[in-house]
């Protein structure tokens, strides 16, 4: 059965001091920087990749910016769920947030073309076309609206489905009665 991405990266401020430490006048400005600090938040357990990812995110800016740049991290929901971390990441209370992507549907209502069943080619590789492509630099770019940078994608699995009986395609959903465990979810029942 076909399912679809359900996680990506979204930030705020992570591309702008990347492209500031790339920049060739970095160096000439590095001395009138004195420190900034960033916070990284997830609602993962410190076992999941997103908290590897925060780590390895940590690691580079900190060593890439010799020091100037502090990262903390907080793993597990230590500051709020998936919605409370996207809610501080508007307000500029963190700077980056790892999360699904079916929790962005609540702000963005178009990034919940990613959860549409069927919609994905089965074969990663094509889907993963279609996400690096034109099309999915544009779902990241209707972020800015929600005062939200998208960054990219972060591919977790496709969609999975249980039920009584075999669901080979989307018209095999009609009719069924479902129990909803994200929030976008509800869109696949209203088909």
């Amino acid at each position: 059965m076909k399912k679809t991405y359900q996680g990506f990266i979204v930030c705020l401020a992570f591309g702008l001091v990347l492209g500031i430490l790339s920049t060739p006048e970095a160096g000439a400005q590095d001395s009138a920087i004195k420190s900034m600090g960033m916070r990284i938040g997830h609602a993962a357990p410190t076992t999941d990749p997103r908290h590897l990812g925060a780590v390895e995110i940590k690691r580079v800016l900190e060593s890439e910016s010799k020091g100037k740049i502090k990262v903390d991290v907080f793993p597990a929901g230590q500051i709020g769920g998936d919605r409370d971390l996207i809610e501080a990441a508007q307000a500029g209370g963190i700077q980056i947030v790892i999360f699904p992507a079916a929790f962005l549907g609540g702000f963005q209502p178009l990034t919940s073309l990613l959860d549409v069943p069927y919609l994905f080619p089965q074969d990663a590789n094509l889907a993963r076309k279609v996400i690096d492509g034109p099309a999915g630099d544009a779902l990241l770019k209707t972020l800015d609206s929600v005062r939200l940078v998208g960054l990219d994608f972060w591919e977790s699995a496709y969609k999975h489905f249980s039920a009584n009986k075999p669901l080979k395609t989307l018209a095999d959903f009609k009719g069924l009665k479902g129990v909803h465990r994200w929030p976008g979810s509800v869109a696949y029942f209203h088909l």
